[in-house]
């Protein structure tokens, strides 16, 4: 399975994490606020938005949105894999160019998650 996240360059500048997984057709989708990625990637504890979930096309889209929605392009992407999902609780493995480790992700609500990165940067590119 493959993950990327995009940085959202619009009004509302922010990052998408999206991830493929097992049984969908369509990519699990948590919004970043713009802000709070660089502390994600720092290890601390961010919200998440749960988004509608997104075309597989994505995975390797850059450029611009229809209807004025801004644009896109890739911050990382790589493999990724659900080490684990029940209660509540998501943890995707990630490989990718620059992030590689864990994602935890746990429900606050219905659209709202809090989410920790558990590893450094690879390297910037």
């Amino acid at each position: 399975m493959r993950f990327v996240i995009q940085q959202h360059i619009a009004k509302d500048e922010h990052f998408d994490l999206m991830t493929e997984t097992e049984g969908l057709d369509t990519l699990l989708t948590w919004k970043i606020a713009k802000g709070d990625m660089d502390l994600l990637v720092k290890g601390n504890i961010v919200k998440a938005e749960r988004l509608a979930e997104h075309r597989k096309e994505y995975l390797i889209y850059e450029g611009l949105l229809s209807k004025g929605r801004g644009s896109v392009k890739i911050f990382d992407s790589g493999d990724c894999s659900t080490v684990f999902n029940e209660n509540n609780k998501i943890v995707f493995k990630l490989d990718g160019k620059k992030l590689a480790g864990n994602i935890f992700l746990d429900r606050i609500d219905n659209k709202m998650f809090t989410i920790r990165y558990a590893s450094k940067m690879k390297r910037q590119n």
